[in-house]
């Protein structure tokens, strides 16, 4: 799978409401899927769109599994943001949940998103508005149920 994204957050100035994106620096990706070499982790959250390299996300082998984000800090977050396959080759994230955590880890009410379904071949930002404003999220983890299988995949299952 391979996808890039960022979160939104909420903050206020007196009786404005603005959204502005968390910073790379604000999120700390981990997981246990395994990467490839050329697409890994610390590429999720670089902000990189584009093809070439340095390339425009992570890959797994795997195609579910969760990424946990720590966010430095807590926050409002009001949407998420998601590239997904912007090689336009066929793979990706295809259906995911959010799940929320405060400081002390404990999931936030309502605690996980709807399901979502990431476009196919996305060329765009996929951006997924909640319903509610989740205050003082310190945590989500992105629970990636299935994905697009395309020629990474592909390959990994004839073997």
């Amino acid at each position: 799978m391979r996808f890039l994204f960022c979160l939104l957050i909420l903050h206020a100035c007196g009786s404005l409401v603005a959204a502005a994106p968390i910073e790379q620096g604000d999120i700390v990706p981990s997981t246990t899927l395994p990467a490839l070499s050329e697409f890994p982790l610390e590429q999720i959250n670089d902000g990189i769109t584009r093809s070439g390299r340095p390339y425009n996300g992570f890959t797994s082998t795997e195609d579910r599994g969760t990424i946990t984000l720590d966010l430095v800090g807590r926050f409002d977050l009001d949407s998420f943001l998601i590239w997904n396959d912007v090689n336009l080759t066929g793979e990706g994230i295809k259906d995911f949940r959010l799940d929320f955590f405060d400081s002390s880890n404990t999931l936030i009410s309502p605690g996980f998103s709807a399901t979502y379904t990431a476009p196919h071949r996305q060329a765009a930002a996929g951006e997924y508005v909640f319903d509610n404003v989740l205050p003082d999220v310190s945590r989500v983890d992105l629970v990636v149920l299935n994905s697009y299988q395309g020629s990474i995949f592909a390959a990994n299952r004839d073997s």
